[in-house]
């Protein structure tokens, strides 16, 4: 069995879809957990609706914010070994954990992201995960860099590197591959590619986030860790507050 671990900050629009693509999954064995960082919206009800249509399911509501704070209290309540980090904003295949699961199985790897694709109908916004998986692909066995969307890793991987860094403002996903690797842990990117909404792109603007991006990239690539909120790359500010 696996535990599906996804972080939640008002995902009322989007974690429903997510959760219907685990339903029709074809591949059974596995608990979904869910870590909220406080909701002001629906989230809670939008997750509890689907309580019911998994054999193991858990809604654990935190009292802090953050992306790294979210996966390190879902990595603390999982139960199996092998932990599936996802954002709300997800879709994939009925087959995608079966195929990943494979995926991970045959490349013998400890820790794995995946190249992405995305459902916007926007050239500019497909091209841009294009040439990011590209890029990604290319650095994979020198220095990992991934968008943190989706993530396979073990507990084993998760103590011994000590999680997800609560200091890093932006590729705290990117550096946790990155402990791993430099560990000795086998890093790669698999497939099937999942779908990742564009919608950063679309609310922050497309030219905006563009340059932001390879700024950031470039920055984490050269100079290290960025923990300062340089870049203004926040977690859950699709909806306003109620």
């Amino acid at each position: 069995m696996i535990s599906i671990v996804i972080i939640t900050l008002n995902e009322e629009r989007y974690l429903p879809k997510l959760l219907r693509c685990l339903v029709k999954q074809t591949y059974k064995d596995f608990e979904v957990i869910i870590v909220d960082s406080n909701s002001t919206d629906s989230t809670k009800k939008a997750a509890m609706d689907y309580k019911n249509k998994f054999d193991k399911f858990r809604f654990y509501q935190m009292k802090k914010r953050g992306v790294s704070l979210g996966r390190n209290t879902g990595a603390r309540l999982t139960k199996n070994n092998t932990m599936f980090f996802m954002d709300a904003d997800l879709i994939f295949e009925n087959d995608f954990l079966e195929k990943a699961l494979k995926n991970y199985k045959q490349k013998n790897l400890d820790v794995a992201a995946f190249y992405l694709k995305t459902n916007s109908k926007n050239i500019v916004d497909r091209a841009y995960f294009r040439f990011a998986s590209f890029i990604f692909g290319l650095l994979q066995k020198v220095k990992p860099y991934i968008v943190g969307c989706a993530m396979i890793s073990t507990k084993k991987v998760h103590k011994d590197i000590g999680g997800f860094d609560m200091n890093i403002k932006v590729g705290e996903d990117s550096k946790y591959m990155e402990k791993a690797f430099r560990k000795g842990y086998r890093f790669g990117l698999i497939k099937p590619r999942p779908f990742i909404s564009s919608r950063r792109l679309v609310r922050d603007g497309r030219i905006k986030m563009g340059f932001d991006y390879v700024r950031m990239f470039f920055h984490t690539l050269f100079i290290g860790e960025i923990k300062t909120d340089k870049y203004s790359y926040r977690f859950g500010h699709y909806h306003k507050k109620k």
